[in-house]
């Protein structure tokens, strides 16, 4: 259990006491979290910006492979601990897909 709370700790630099209890449905509580809030700053900054055809084209081809292949990942877990490996994929992807339309978009 240790070690899911340090990859839970860095995947989502969660500090929420319940994240360090290593109960299984608080740390998937906090995964759950951490994926809420990447998804809604990746919904915000989508909104902010323009996005051409193409944009959207890819933008919509990128939110079907992140869910394919945090699919992938949660299968590959199994019981339990699908639900949290799911949800840190999510959420590690879509913060790291914030990063890269910052980047494309910043003047």
């Amino acid at each position: 259990m240790p070690l899911m709370l340090l990859i839970l700790a860095a995947a989502t630099g969660a500090h929420d006491s319940r994240c360090d209890s290593g109960l299984t449905d608080d740390l998937l509580g906090c995964a759950k979290t951490a994926y809420y809030k990447a998804d809604a700053t990746h919904n915000r900054y989508w909104k902010s910006v323009p996005h051409s055809p193409q944009q959207v084209k890819a933008q919509r081809a990128w939110l079907a492979w992140r869910d394919a292949e945090c699919g992938a990942e949660n299968y590959a877990a199994g019981g339990r601990l699908e639900d949290f490996v799911r949800l840190t994929c999510l959420a590690d992807m879509t913060e790291q897909r914030v990063d890269q339309l910052q980047q494309r978009f910043q003047p």
